[in-house]
């Protein structure tokens, strides 16, 4: 199974197997589907993406045969190189797996065969990495499912529920274990910054939940939310060397961070991260010098 098509890389997962039933469903029951999942739904570039196929809902029919195809764009991404893992185990005999990366091709190719009884991990299969290459930011991507095969012992084939899920591309630093978004810089309106995340629809909020209007600055604590993949997200916004959170960097900023400096008042959370201009993971003179040499227009802070 091969697809050419410009720029397109092609994950192949072939598994011809036998399946017997994993879980328990009601008589009748048919609830069956190949699922793509992500570990994140947001990325910049050099971050790697952790891709999961898994078979969900298992019937009372045995599973012989999946035969799936993924396309990936690869403009935007790179398959890391032996990240491919096989999530299926037998719990006798030794099966036959190949899958890796052909150098100079457009495929990354997986294949399992086995005939014993298998031993269910969670529903997944088949997983890989993406690294994020493409330098394109506010980009909107689908991953998906295309050209599904999936039978039964018999080689009956079996109705079947797919899903896709998208994933988000920006110049914007993200983490997504604290839900934080930086790399932000001063004196950004709000309609500048959501116009710069277009492919989302972006609303900023304040502290107290209420819609930050769109010529007011993006603040240090403000949050960004918007829809993905069916859920809301929220992202804390993080504007360097805004210590106050007003979007600016001004002699507030400095007298906070000398505060804190004086351990008369200790900055904290989003804020503390905010005044690290050189993101070292504490404040210190350097970064009282860096936000007083931008509040005289001597040296512009530029986000790192």
């Amino acid at each position: 199974m091969r697809t050419k098509a410009g720029n397109v890389f092609v994950v192949v997962l072939i598994v011809s197997i036998l399946l017997f039933p994993l879980c328990e469903t009601n008589a009748g029951e048919e609830s069956l589907s190949v699922s793509v999942s992500l570990n994140k739904s947001l990325a910049s570039y050099g971050d790697l993406v952790d891709v999961t196929v898994s078979l969900l809902g298992y019937s009372s029919n045995n599973i012989g045969v999946i035969e799936a195809c993924i396309p990936i764009d690869t403009s935007l991404f790179s398959v890391v190189e032996d990240s491919i893992q096989n999530h299926l185990q037998t719990e006798e005999g030794t099966p036959i797996i190949t899958m890796g990366h052909r150098k100079g091709s457009s495929e990354v190719y997986y294949s399992y065969v086995d005939v014993v009884k298998l031993v269910e991990k969670g529903g997944e299969v088949f997983s890989f990495q993406l690294e994020v290459i493409g330098e394109d930011v506010d980009v909107l991507k689908e991953i998906y499912l295309s050209s599904v095969i999936l039978a039964d012992k018999d080689f009956n084939n079996l109705e079947f529920d797919m899903n896709t899920v998208s994933i988000y591309i920006t110049d914007y630093n993200i983490s997504v274990e604290d839900r934080l978004l930086s790399k932000i810089h001063k004196d950004t309106t709000v309609k500048d910054f959501t116009e710069s995340l277009s492919a989302l629809n972006v609303e900023i909020i304040d502290k107290n939940d209420k819609r930050v209007d769109e010529e007011e600055y993006v603040g240090t604590g403000m949050k960004a939310r918007f829809e993905l993949n069916g859920e809301i997200n929220e992202y804390l916004i993080c504007v360097t060397g805004d210590a106050n959170g007003d979007g600016e960097i001004n002699v507030t900023d400095l007298i906070a961070v000398r505060a804190h400096l004086l351990n008369k008042k200790k900055l904290e959370g989003i804020y503390f991260t905010a005044a690290d201009v050189n993101n070292n993971g504490e404040i210190n003179i350097t970064d009282y010098i860096a936000i007083n040499a931008d509040v005289l227009n001597k040296k512009y802070i530029v986000p790192n």
